[in-house]
C-alpha cells in the first residue's frame, strides 16, 4: 500500500480552512461598516463614514430608539 501523504481528505480540510477564511473576512468587512473597501493594490484598505454613522445615531436619539434591544419578559 503507497498511500500519499497528499490525499483527498488532505485537500478537502485545506479548501475548508480557506473557505472559512474568506466567509470570515466577508463578514469582517461587512460590519466594519466601511464605505470603501480595497483588497488587492493597497493589500487592505478601509475607509469609513462616519458622517452616515453620526446620522444613523442622531436618527435613533431623535426617534426614542435604543441602541440595543430589550426584552421585557427577561428578569435579573
Amino acid at each position: 500500500m503507497n498511500e500519499s501523504i497528499f490525499n483527498a481528505t488532505f485537500f478537502i480540510s485545506i479548501a475548508g480552512i480557506i473557505s472559512a477564511l474568506i466567509v470570515g473576512l466577508i463578514a469582517a468587512i461587512n460590519k466594519s461598516k466601511c464605505s470603501n473597501v480595497n483588497c488587492c493594490y493597497g493589500l487592505f484598505q478601509c475607509i469609513r463614514d462616519t458622517e452616515g454613522e453620526i446620522e444613523l445615531e442622531e436618527h435613533k436619539i431623535d426617534h426614542n430608539i435604543p441602541s440595543t434591544p430589550t426584552n421585557l419578559n427577561v428578569r435579573i
